[in-house]
């Protein structure tokens, strides 16, 4: 290769002038390949003892793909098929290897690019990698690719950003001339495993992809002589069973197997997955013990720890300040830097070492703890638990590799205590000490028999207090004043002192600026942030000062100026999912606890209506008030987590909640313009104001009652007979209590429906049906002309009663009963109505519901007093009929006299019919 490469640039070099510019620019990019080619072929003959290429072992079981296929089209993502997962593991007295075998399809250019590069990943403190083949079928030809691919060895730390160096390698083989529609099938094995686990050995097989899969076998071969646990998980798949000479074979394989699409933003704990596992740890007890020597603390310590120590000893003198002492040196002196290369993936250095080098991961920095406590006289225990799965572990066989990071387990005066030395230095004293919940962990101790849970506390929250003020004294369009001041707690605190010890002042308040401008565009900072910490009870108070200029916005179309208060810090935590219709559950947010208070400060008193709502859904609870006093409207928005997930089926109820607890967020404060009124000293006319097409509706339901009521007065209702002879009789007794509520009831009517005619007004109006309005919903409008209907009908019928009433008619306990059953079916149906447009929960109207059952128990036992009542029944005696007949009798008794003739019997007859067809009856 030197050679044709120093020709081709010595002929550039003599050449270049005399060359036309094309075939120079030919040149010079033939030079470019072949330096490329050359850097790359490089690495490939450097790194060749990483691995070696051998046929395929002896030891396994040939499967072929099926080469036709070209998949289910519409399950197939990034534009490849796998026609084949071949997974083989052979496991010896000492060792064991992994055969991998896989056959990929390109369905389009998107394929492509994921079947020319195919990358291993291995770890080569204690594994070595085999190639044994690469190959690429089109057109039913076989075409080697092994011997002429190039694969590059490369130290790829993927957890470096989480400074955490593993030592891992990766083999890069990169295929040229692949085309859309090659299948790629290639073999490799990984022989090795980690010392660490002191040749126990586990593992597992998924049975299902989130991709389809043609065909998926997968073979366990195991000694006899060795006690092997198998458990499957989401399958009752069931594996075929050899007896081999001295070993077992587990063989479970299947095709055309499907692809399982997990909805998005499910929790990290969920694993649907068909999978199976094998082990030969029997339960979480052998995990404990297998850890127990890696976390046995030395017996001495070195002279440089025993005085660290000392000095902890000698500052602090109770065990809670000692503990406290040496969380914080370990924290803030003992750096994050993991180096978990073979073993030490799983075994913590000595302390002593990470004491002297000032560095470690996890188990180093737990180590470290445990060791200074033990010799402060405090029992400590390493834990084990997994920061992404959580509780999922409880589902898995039990394994050393179930855990991804290690805590401390204090027991102090019998009080639990879970600290971290891996976090950042913690303030606070032990009662206010933060600590993430996992939920289960596995304690390191003889004893330990069993995952311990996690209990949540206090100490688990994100605790955060929003206080919003908008200063609007100087009036309605004028420039508002904003501070925002924000008290945090526990795991706020702790997230907003990281913020700040990485980012400057300036830039956090740039991004708290930005966040306020998506809600109140022409926002500027009136004065810089201020941080005040108070490291005992760990908390971190932020102000900040802005001004809004453009808060109050004219509606021309409304002739207003109007303000919308939004609660942004709140609406975060009310997003919808992306996806609704769901086969996982959702993860929701959790251990948050979030108070934003609003206050508006106004040059003025408004009149606003006071709201109370509370909601209480499975994985949080909600609550709303608002209220106004004197010139300041004050909004209280309250939301606690209480669990951390929704099941899928649930997932449509917990949406419905979130759209009302969103619902009941901000408020907007409107005034009607008032320049053109300011020039003439007068408001905005009556005329521009009047709702006419309620004012028309209004006459109309006044007439239909009206007529409705003018029949039922007509009308006569018979009752039973009474017992005792006409004793008890006229207004009396129990009868003069419903007699007094009767009087009452037209005036109560009538002013609420004078005090309700507001907010049928024209603005209101137009407020109340105006879609993306605050005030808008779409059962507002159906109330309230549902309530205009009742009003109106109330008030009418009420002062029939006391018309029936005093007349002493026989239809007067009919229609009280059912002017009073009437009412409490009315108020119920406001109040259910009420309280969707609200949002209320129907324990949150508890006084309501208490007093509308008081008024349902009433209203029966009086209905059943008039039903009943001797009284009653001798006192409601008239008719309709006979008052007329009455009417009748006496006008012909007048006749008679004056003409001194006594009426005959004829006449009276006559005199009574006519009364009777004038009248008519109902």
């Amino acid at each position: 290769m030197k050679l044709p490469l120093f020709n081709l640039v010595l002929t550039i070099v003599k050449a270049h002038r005399r060359l036309p510019p094309d075939r120079y620019i030919y040149l010079v990019r033939r030079l470019c390949i072949i330096l490329i080619s050359f850097i790359v072929a490089v690495p490939g003959a450097v790194h060749a003892k990483d691995f070696t290429i051998a046929p395929v072992p002896a030891w396994t079981t040939r499967v072929e793909p099926d080469l036709h296929q070209s998949g289910p089209v519409e399950q197939v993502s990034k534009g490849v098929f796998y026609l084949l997962s071949d997974n083989q593991i052979k496991i010896d007295r000492d060792d064991k290897t992994s055969f991998l075998h896989y056959a990929v399809k390109a369905l389009n250019e998107e394929g492509l690019e994921q079947i020319g590069h195919v990358e291993i990943r291995f770890d080569p403190s204690y594994q070595s990698l085999t190639l044994h083949s690469i190959n690429v079928h089109r057109g039913g030809k076989i075409i080697p690719k092994l011997g002429t691919a190039t694969v590059r060895i490369l130290q790829r730390e993927k957890e470096l950003e989480y400074r955490i160096y593993d030592g891992s390698k990766t083999a890069n083989v990169f295929l040229d001339d692949i085309r859309v529609g090659d299948i790629v099938e290639y073999s490799y094995s990984l022989r090795g495993t980690n010392p660490v686990f002191q040749n126990k050995q586990f593992g597992s097989f998924d049975l299902q992809w989130g991709v389809p899969i043609k065909r998926l076998f997968n073979r366990l071969i195991v000694p006899k002589a060795r006690d092997f646990h198998v458990t499957s998980r989401n399958t009752d798949t069931k594996p075929a069973i050899l007896e081999l000479d001295g070993e077992r074979e587990y063989v479970w394989s299947g095709s055309d197997i499907p692809a399982l699409i997990v909805a998005s933003n499910a929790p990290s704990w969920y694993d649907p997955y068909p999978a199976v596992q094998w082990s030969e740890f029997e339960d979480w007890a052998s995990v404990a013990q297998w850890a127990i020597p890696y976390y046995r603390i030395p017996k001495q310590l070195s002279p440089s720890l025993q005085a660290e120590v000392k000095k902890i000893a000698d500052d602090n003198v109770s065990a809670e300040a000692r503990m406290l002492a040496t969380l914080r040196f370990v924290q803030s002196e003992i750096r994050y830097l993991g180096v978990e290369i073979g073993a030490s993936s799983h075994a913590p250095a000595a302390p002593e070492v990470v004491f002297k080098r000032r560095f470690g991961d996890c188990k180093d920095k737990a180590m470290l703890t445990i060791t200074m406590l033990d010799a402060l006289g405090v029992r400590a225990q390493p834990a084990l638990v997994n920061t992404t799965s959580r509780k999922g572990i409880k589902d898995l066989h039990p394994i050393p590799g179930a855990f991804n990071h290690v805590l401390v387990h204090v027991n102090l005066n019998g009080k639990i205590y879970w600290i971290d030395p891996t976090r950042s230095p913690q303030k606070g004293d032990i009662t206010h000490l933060y600590q993430p919940n996992y939920d289960v962990s596995l304690v390191i101790d003889k004893a330990t028999t069993a995952l311990t849970p996690m209990p949540s506390s206090a100490v688990n929250l994100q605790k955060r207090l929003v206080r919003t003020v908008f200063d609007s004294t100087q009036g309605v369009g004028k420039p508002v004043d904003l501070t925002v001041t924000s008290v945090m707690d526990g795991g706020s605190a702790e997230s907003i002192r990281n913020v700040l010890a990485t980012e400057n002042r300036e830039d956090l308040q740039k991004k708290y600026l930005n966040f306020y401008a998506r809600h109140y565009p022409g926002i500027v900072v009136r004065a810089p942030i201020t941080v005040t910490e108070d490291e005992n009870a760990n908390r971190i108070t932020v102000e900040e000062h802005y001004t809004v200029a453009g808060l109050w916005i004219r509606n021309d179309k409304a002739e207003r100026q109007e303000a919308e208060f939004g609660i942004p810090d709140m609406e975060t935590l009310f997003q919808r999912p992306d996806q609704p219709i769901r086969n996982a559950p959702l993860n929701t947010p959790r251990d948050i606890d979030l108070e934003v208070v609003t206050e508006i400060q106004l040059s003025k008193h408004w009149q606003i209506k006071t709201e109370q709502n509370n909601l209480a859904d499975s994985v949080f609870t909600f609550e709303h008030q608002l209220k106004s006093v004197n010139s300041v409207v004050t909004m209280s928005d309250h939301f606690t987590s209480i669990g951390d997930h929704v099941a899928a089926k649930d997932t449509a109820a917990y949406i419905a909640n979130q759209d009302k607890a969103r619902a009941s967020l901000g408020y907007t404060l409107y005034q009607y313009d008032q320049t053109a009124a300011a020039l003439n000293n007068t408001k905005p006319s009556f005329i521009s104001q009047f709702n006419w097409t309620i004012a028309l509706l209004a006459l109309l339901l006044i007439s239909f009652w009206a007529i409705l009521a003018s029949k039922i007065y007509r009308n006569d209702f018979p009752l039973p007979p009474s017992t005792d002879g006409g004793l008890l009789k006229g207004f009396g007794g129990w009868l003069i209590i419903p007699a007094i509520s009767i009087v009452i009831a037209p005036f109560s009517m009538l002013s609420d429906l004078v005090q309700s005619l507001n907010i049928y007004g024209m603005d209101q109006w137009i407020s109340f049906s105006t879609v993306g309005n605050t005030l808008y919903h779409p059962y507002r409008i159906p109330l309230l002309l549902f309530e205009l209907i009742v009003n109106i009908g109330g008030f009418t019928f009420s002062t029939l009663l006391v018309v029936l009433f005093f007349k002493q008619r026989r239809s007067a306990p009919a229609v009280f009963i059912a002017f009073s059953l009437s009412m409490i079916i009315i108020r119920l149906l406001d109040m259910l109505l009420s309280a969707k447009i609200h949002q209320a929960a129907a324990v949150t109207m508890s006084k309501d519901w208490m007093a509308l059952a008081k008024d349902t128990i009433a209203g029966l036992l009086w209905s059943m007093y008039f039903l009943k009542s001797d009284r009653v029944r001798n006192t409601f005696t008239q008719l309709y009929k006979q008052a007329n007949s009455i009417s009748a009798h006496q006008t012909l008794s007048i006749i008679s006299e004056d003409s001194k003739t006594a009426p005959d019997e004829s006449a009276i007859a006559q005199a009574d019919s006519t009364a009777s067809r004038s009248t008519g009856t109902l």
